[in-house]
């Protein structure tokens, strides 16, 4: 394990995942992140593969090519921070990349990775690595797809929730990310009755009592936020549609969206419910995930 810029890996980082391919789209939307947040950025080559398969020649020409990537990523981002981010880079060739970022995760502000728009073939086949990532986290994880660029800012930072469990805590990450850049939250909770029978059952009168009963569970979840974040504009949307489809909806109209991970009993296998996944999958707008909260990850 070998280091660019510093003997240690900085606390309290915006840590970027490098890949062996361009990963300029995850470098640059984390400079930004970190220079709004004034935080440092660590960038993080992890390349590990099994010993036997590896011949020593083999693994050195690897070696090689990885710290190449590494030092052209480091380079990238120090003239893109033009002076205003502290950069350091870390190359680890002994853990397998879920490993190495899960594990840098605890420690981190949040995790940036880039995110490659596969078919879904390829992605059965190959995975993904945000999905992996993501699912075991101990914080925030961000995906930014390959296709992204920046844009005229909307002032904007969407979170969607699904039930009160989670809600407080996808909404303080909201407004965490509303707070850096000057932006209102715009909170989502969409519902869809999964029989099959929604277009028969649903009517005006059942949306309103299915509205009634979200904003029950919802409004002590507001007056809470608003005490741990004064000054924070909030609008709220209840939509009666798809979940999957009006998250889309609002990304396409805002600047990052805020998601969570499914909770889980079970301590291996993905985390990520199918409507996160195809969030990560359809969407060029930058998401965060958010498993554990930062009071979580400190008790």
């Amino acid at each position: 394990m070998s280091t660019i810029g510093t003997t240690t890996r900085p606390t309290g980082a915006v840590v970027v995942g490098i890949a062996a391919s361009n990963t300029t789209s995850a470098i640059r939307w984390a400079v930004e992140e970190a220079r709004t947040r004034q935080l440092p950025l660590h960038l993080v080559h992890a390349f590990g593969t099994p010993g036997a398969i590896l011949t020593n020649q083999t693994h050195g020409r690897v070696f090689e090519q990885a710290e190449h990537a590494l030092e052209q990523a480091v380079a990238h981002a120090r003239g893109l921070a033009q002076g205003a981010v502290q950069v350091s880079g870390e190359l680890d060739g002994e853990n397998e990349p879920v490993d190495a970022l899960v594990d840098l995760s605890d420690k981190a502000a949040l995790v940036v990775l880039q995110h490659r728009m596969l078919g879904p073939v390829h992605r059965a086949f190959s995975g993904s690595l945000v999905n992996a990532v993501a699912a075991r986290a101990h914080g925030p994880v961000v995906s930014v797809a390959e296709n992204w660029r920046p844009r005229d800012l909307r002032g904007v930072v969407t979170v969607a929730v699904q039930d009160p469990d989670d809600a407080l805590a996808l909404l303080c990450a909201a407004g965490d990310e509303a707070g850096a850049r000057g932006a209102a939250v715009h909170l989502l909770h969409a519902w869809w009755l999964n029989s099959g029978y929604d277009l028969v059952v649903v009517d005006e009168a059942y949306r309103k009592e299915r509205a009634g009963e979200v904003r029950q569970w919802l409004n002590p979840i507001l007056r809470e936020f608003a005490r741990l974040q004064p000054g924070t504009e909030v609008t709220e949307e209840i939509r009666h549609a798809p979940p999957l489809e009006a998250i889309l909806d609002a990304a396409a109209m805002c600047d990052v969206l805020v998601i969570g991970r499914r909770r889980h009993v079970l301590p291996q296998g993905s985390h990520l419910g199918p409507v996160s996944r195809a969030v990560l999958d359809h969407t060029d707008t930058p998401v965060v995930v958010i498993g554990k909260s930062s009071h979580e990850r400190s008790s």
